[in-house]
């Protein structure tokens, strides 16, 4: 007969340390970097279809470069917080 292993398991602890109001900021945090990822993504769109319909500018390649840097950087501030 299988043991009863309930008991062994840990005890829930309420989050004495956390506010709600801080955790509220956080996710507001958190939305207003999507956001801006999600701005920045359009202008890597837009960028794209600047470079297919005209000669090349070297001046697209870096905004392009500089563009992707921010969303890179924004995604690793979001993973941060998220963890």
């Amino acid at each position: 007969m299988p043991k009863d292993r309930i008991k062994d398991l840990p005890k829930p602890t309420a989050w004495s340390r956390v506010s709600y109001r801080r955790v509220s900021r956080q996710i507001d945090l958190l939305r207003v970097l999507i956001d801006k990822i999600r701005k920045l993504t359009q202008a890597v769109k837009i960028i794209h279809q600047r470079v297919i319909e005209s000669l090349p500018d070297p001046k697209l390649g870096q905004e392009l470069d500089e563009t992707t840097a921010d969303i890179k950087r924004l995604a690793y501030d979001i993973t941060a917080k998220l963890k």
